[in-house]
């Protein structure tokens, strides 16, 4: 860890100081002001930046820190920084006290004609520790004020804890961002150059985005006469900001700074923030490199990205300029199978970041690599980075000319004078390995410093960065105080260096003149090689060494395995069908997203929600559950179901809203949202009637102790759904058969904040899926009890959740019912819910007359050119103060359910299209949710990584204001859109569902084949190939009429329509096992 020298302030205020003069955390309470740490390697992200003007040459700096020209004085009341830069001297001094710093800054050249302007920026928190900094940025409001001819910032955490900071200057501001967005820009990952200092300028708005970080400018002055800004920050505990008077009076009386008691003055000899600069390639480079470019995405003439037949993904350093989220991945070992606690996993991003957060089994705390803070890139120790000795001077590499990645590899390659580097990351098939192999494609020799910022547990910079060197090979294990060296202390991981040259290991010294500073950092040097390599480990007992490694075969091997999971899933058409292309990108979107379920399966987090390790319990039962569905790999679902069931609460029949599925199962919810209970039933209904298998309902399993999460006990299936019926009935509202909202539904920004409406209110989806639940499991089940549930509860549902025909969101029993999210509601605002039409359709719950009515009404209120939206209306937002809903109205971001197009809602409202017949409306519902030249089918979409799913699409608005004033031009496509949090989500696993099952109709009915797809005209004459069981399928659809199939040609033999399954329209036709031959042509006529 970066070693904390100097703390200043009191006993609630602290401002903690490195070495290097950075501030490495600001804290108030023990809770973090500042939002992310220094190092003394290469900053923070916050400081004070000088931009000189000398008659239009523009020239600029940080004030303070390892990165600035400063030396800094501790004295008795703050520190001092001075230095010199471009021949301007400046001086900026910190105070800090009970509530409050300040920074006073002065700067003055004899030199006439040269103007200034300072910079003042700083990230913000506001939070408890470790927390993922972009969650904590979307519940941060910030107000700007104009008081006394400057610009303060006001900012309050909306959650917990509830803490007000105001920022400002005393001696004016003519402008501000609140998001590092606004100050670093896009670019910023090309040039590291921050765009303010660039440009000169600051958009003066509030911007609630990702990344807290408030920013002021001063007036240009005149350097000769000497400039002076005095900035402030003001904390407070409460939800009211300090007045300004109060400040200019602390300013005023604050002490001497007294004699100086320490210098910080630590300066790293090779620059992190000074990265070989992005150069791309020509046209004629990228068509000899790369000459097949399917799909490709171009911005002008510029490529930005493009897939090639095998399934690899590439993208250039041009297209992360138009994206916010860089471009990254996440490689783990062979998942396709039983859930398993020896996964290597490693991610990995466009910048330069090669591995990070690489975890071996849990990755929340089985961790050896720190994992990426930023998405911009602005702090660069994280993870492992290469430095390159180019003409003399060690430069990282940041920014390639071309990022590749596939199912289990990651490259970068980057253009040096006449030669490319080219960097892979390969995860192995089925052992825990991991390789990154650094070459030159002309043998060119080069010098390199690699370096790892070591986590070695669950919490960064906090355990000690121990490890031991034998001859190439660097052990690994996690330290006393981690938590995995209790819960698996076997565990270790083994570094193995190849290269054919001179090599040394270092920590930070080498960066130091051979001084450590403290920061946990492995540094391995290479001495003029052409080529090195260096295989990760996660280990469990002491192996020799491999040998040699071959990253080739990994990546053939794997690829090959992949295919075979996704049962060679392929689709083709005729080249002049309108539909082509899309059908093209269906097939590349397929073998991605497989790639994307396993993850969230098997090492479940993703690239924003870095932080997990745990399965939800709902998720668990949907996006995985469906995804082997799909795949007919029943055994993996029956494991699942196992899993889950084993995880009931014995004290209440209730589980846990997520847990650890490892050994480190005692984490856990110790509680639930009121439609989890339901998930685990509605999974074994489905499992069961695709099967045949009613023996599961035999099968014995543990309960799970609330308190500890050890086992307890031991019952059947059958008899935990008893339990678990129990549960259900005891929480219905009392005189109904209706589910009390409890803990809140799949939508939780929607939990009420007048908790005793939780005990009255019933969710129109909970419901219908309650129900939806119940009668599959009743088909398999001998309990009248279950029948007489969803005859009870589906009564109630028509009669309190249906108002004038319109299904209600909510409804509140009581004297009389009152309907939430419903035409008739008077109080929030939104008329229309988007799940109360899905589940509804999906369960087949409405009256058939009434399907036209309501697709009406979604197409006037909640479809989009994007998708369909989960409400008609955004909830008003009143500066985070909630008033009907809690998180709803106190996220300051309009994002992710805020930003109400969820794309897990989408497919289910493409999944309703499914059970409606509404082929052509399921096809476009898929078409506008494909990432890959998403703007060719979404004209206001912006770019986004075409290999991952986002899960939602947002609207691109500045605030939640501006959104609830202009939520209507998402409508008409006035306002861009922009993709969500990507790859930790349920649906991928759901998306092949949709695709598989509903789409293209390849179902299971009792264990036999059931064909029953739902495809527009357009699409007649597709081909489908796909392996099911021993069988070897090719399917080609031949449309003509309306939805449904009239009869199958298989190998030539007729089978008539013989299902009776949907109530909406014409099903399938099930296949019996005996027409199945090694090789199996269907016709399929509709």
């Amino acid at each position: 860890m970066s070693v904390i020298v100097k703390t200043l302030g009191t006993e609630k205020l602290k401002v903690n100081l490195l070495a290097s003069g950075d501030i490495h955390s600001i804290t108030y309470d023990n809770f973090n002001v500042s939002l992310y740490r220094a190092t003394s390697l290469a900053g923070g992200i916050a400081n004070i930046f000088l931009r000189i003007n000398d008659n239009g040459r523009i020239a600029h700096t940080p004030l303070i820190g390892a990165v600035s020209p400063a030396t800094a004085e501790v004295n008795e009341n703050g520190v001092i920084y001075k230095g010199v830069f471009d021949g301007v001297e400046y001086e900026a001094r910190l105070d800090v006290g009970a509530t409050m710093w300040f920074w006073t800054v002065t700067a003055k050249s004899a030199r006439p004609g040269l103007t200034a302007e300072l910079f003042y920026g700083q990230d913000v928190g506001l939070c408890a520790p470790n927390m993922n900094e972009a969650y904590v940025a979307q519940y941060l409001d910030h107000r700007s004020v104009f008081e006394e001819g400057g610009f303060h910032i006001v900012t309050k955490q909306n959650q917990w804890p509830e803490l007000t900071l105001r920022q400002g200057a005393l001696t004016g501001t003519v402008s501000y961002a609140t998001d590092g967005f606004d100050f670093f820009g896009t670019e910023y990952k090309r040039t590291n150059v921050p765009r303010a200092l660039r440009t000169g300028e600051l958009p003066g708005r509030v911007y609630q985005y990702e990344l807290a970080y408030v920013a002021f400018k001063t007036e240009s002055m005149p350097l000769d006469a000497g400039i002076k800004a005095v900035f402030y920050g003001v904390v407070r505990a409460g939800a009211e900001a300090a007045e300004l008077v109060s400040v200019r009076e602390a300013y005023a009386n604050l002490p001497a700074a007294g004699s100086a008691v320490m210098e910080l003055a630590l300066k790293p000899e090779i620059s992190w923030q000074a990265p070989y600069p992005y150069v791309p390639f020509s046209p004629e480079e990228l068509e000899e490199l790369f000459p097949e470019r399917d799909l490709e995405e171009k911005a002008v003439e510029t490529s930005l990205s493009w897939f090639t037949p095998d399934g690899a993904h590439y993208m250039t350093g041009a297209k992360e300029e138009l994206t916010e989220r860089p471009a990254g991945h996440i490689i783990a070992n062979h998942a396709f199978g039983s859930v398993s606690d020896r996964l290597l996993s490693s991610t990995n991003y466009i910048y330069g970041v090669f591995n990070s957060l690489l975890s071996f089994g849990n990755t929340q705390f089985n961790r050896l690599l720190t994992y990426k803070k930023t998405q911009l890139n602005i702090l660069k120790t994280s993870g492992q980075r290469l430095f390159v000795k180019i003409n003399r001077t060690y430069r990282l590499l940041a920014m390639p000319a071309v990022y590749k990645v596939t199912v289990n590899s990651a490259a970068w390659y980057y253009k040096i004078d006449d030669d490319v580097l080219l960097i892979e990351a390969v995860t192995a098939s089925d052992e825990a390995r991991l390789a990154l192999s650094i070459r030159s494609l002309h043998d060119r020799p080069y010098d390199f410093l690699l370096t790892n910022e070591l986590a070695l547990g669950e919490v960064e910079g906090v355990f000690p960065a121990e490890y031991e060197i034998t001859d190439n090979v660097i052990s690994f294990r996690f330290p006393e105080d981690a938590l995995a060296s209790r819960i698996y202390p076997e565990y270790w991981f083994r570094m193995c260096l190849e290269a054919p040259g001179v090599y040394r290991f270092y920590g930070d010294e080498r960066f130091f003149a051979g001084k450590g500073a403290g920061n946990p950092l492995l540094t391995v040097e290479v001495e003029q090689a052409s080529r090195f390599s260096i295989m990760i480990e996660g280990l469990t007992d002491a192996l020799p060494v491999a040998g040699c490694w071959d990253i080739e075969n990994w990546k053939e091997e794997f690829t090959a395995r992949h295919r075979a999971d996704l049962n060679s899933f392929a689709l083709t058409i005729d080249a002049k069908n309108e539909n082509a292309k899309e059908i093209r990108k269906i097939n590349y979107l397929a073998y991605w997203y497989l790639h994307n379920a396993l993850i969230h399966y098997a090492v479940p987090h993703g690239l924003e929600q870095y932080g997990g390790g745990a399965w939800g319990t709902r998720d668990v039962c949907q996006g995985p559950a469906e995804m082997f569905s799909a795949l007919k790999r029943h055994d993996l679902v029956r494991e699942i179901i196992l899993a889950v069931y084993a995880r009931q609460f014995y004290e209440t029949g209730d589980w846990p809203q997520w847990f650890m599925f490892d050994r480190y199962r005692f984490i856990q919810a110790d509680s639930s949202h009121g439609d989890i209970i339901v998930w685990p039933l509605h999974l074994l209904g489905k499992y069961l009637r695709e099967t045949d298998d009613a023996a599961v309902l035999a099968r014995r399993v543990p309960y799970t102790e609330k308190a500890t999460g050890k086992e307890i006990g031991m019952a059947t299936i059958a008899e935990h759904v008893k339990r678990q019926l129990d549960t259900i009935e005891a929480n219905l509202i009392p005189g109904t058969a209706l589910s009390a909202y409890g803990g809140g539904d799949w939508n939780d920004t929607l939990q009420p904040v007048d908790g005793a409406k939780k005990e009255v209110m019933a969710s129109g989806w909970t419901v219908a899926l309650t129900i939806e639940a119940l009668e599959a499991v009743g088909e398999f089940i001998a309990d009248e009890r279950i029948n007489s549930l969803a005859n009870r509860m589906k009564a109630d549902y028509h009669k309190y959740l249906i108002k004038d025909r319109v299904p209600a969101g909510f409804a509140l029993i009581g004297t009389e019912t009152e309907h939430m999210l419903h035409p008739s509601d008077r109080v929030t605002g939104v008329k229309y819910r988007l799940l109360s039409f899905n589940r509804g359709m999906i369960a087949e719950l409405f009256p058939e007359e009434d399907l036209p009515y309501y697709l009406e009404l979604i197409d006037r209120y909640l479809l989009h050119p994007d998708g369909a939206r989960l409400m008609d209306q955004t909830v008003t937002y009143r500066g985070g103060n909630p008033r009907i809903f809690v998180r709803a109205e106190t996220a300051a971001n309009f994002g992710r359910e805020i930003g109400l197009l969820y794309v897990h809602a989408h497919l289910r409202y493409c999944e309703a299209m499914s059970k409606l017949g509404e082929a052509e409306r399921l096809f476009s519902g898929i078409k506008v949710v494909n990432p890959i030249l998403i703007g060719e089918t979404v004209k206001n979409a912006r770019p986004r990584q075409s290999n991952l799913y986002f899960s939602s699409s947002d609207g691109g608005f500045t605030d939640r204001y501006e959104a609830n004033r202009d939520f209507g031009k998402l409508r008409t496509g006035e306002v861009p859109v922009k993709g969500g949090w990507r790859l930790y989500s349920s649906g991928p696993g759901i998306w092949l569902n949709l695709i598989i099952a509903n789409f293209l109709g390849i179902k299971h009915y009792q264990g036999d084949l059931y064909i029953d797809p739902v495809l527009p005209k357009s699409l007649s004459g597709l081909r489908l190939f796909f392996r099911y069981d021993k069988s070897e399928l090719e399917i080609e659809y031949d449309i003509t009429g309306t939805c449904g199939v009239e009869y199958l040609l298989v190998n030539g033999e007729k089978i008539t329509n013989n299902t009776a399954l949907s109530k909406y329209r014409r099903s399938g036709v099930i296949v019996p096992r005996g027409y199945l031959q090694e090789k199996t042509k269907i016709i399929v006529k509709m």
